[in-house]
């Protein structure tokens, strides 16, 4: 966004997908981009755009909330009340992980997952929130 004036943008298509509510955009290592929509994780940018969906392993495709893990991997937020997920993809293939109350999460209702500078993987649920690094999570 060069220079004083305001910013232009441009709606973007993806092959057949025209990305329909997008909640959140996260950026992989690799510089990947993938955004969090009503269809599941879009990636954006990388190998070819590419919608992963219930049919792929997501729990449902309205996904809410994504970041990027430190080792690589998504971290998703569902919109209903069923906890997140970490994703692993390679290529077209993807590995879901469930992160829920039994994983230690203060509640399944989901709301936010972000990452701070030092790695940490951060989730706001609708009853606090957990800290995340490695197998251990903190409330």
């Amino acid at each position: 966004m060069e220079g004083a004036g305001a910013p232009r943008f441009e709606r973007v298509s993806l092959a057949r997908i025209t990305p329909g509510g997008v909640r959140g955009f996260a950026e992989d290592p690799s510089g990947t981009l993938f955004a969090a929509s009503r269809q599941g994780i879009l990636r954006i940018t990388g190998p070819a755009p590419r919608a992963f969906s219930r049919q792929d392993g997501l729990k449902d495709d309205f996904i809410s909330s994504i970041a990027c893990a430190a080792d690589g991997s998504l971290v998703v937020a569902y919109r209903e009340a069923m906890g997140g997920a970490k994703v692993i993809l390679e290529g077209d293939r993807m590995t879901v992980k469930p992160i829920d109350v039994a994983t230690g999460l203060v509640s399944n209702k989901v709301v936010l997952v972000g990452r701070d500078a030092g790695g940490s993987l951060w989730i706001g649920t609708g009853s606090g929130c957990s800290r995340g690094r490695g197998a251990r999570r903190r409330h």
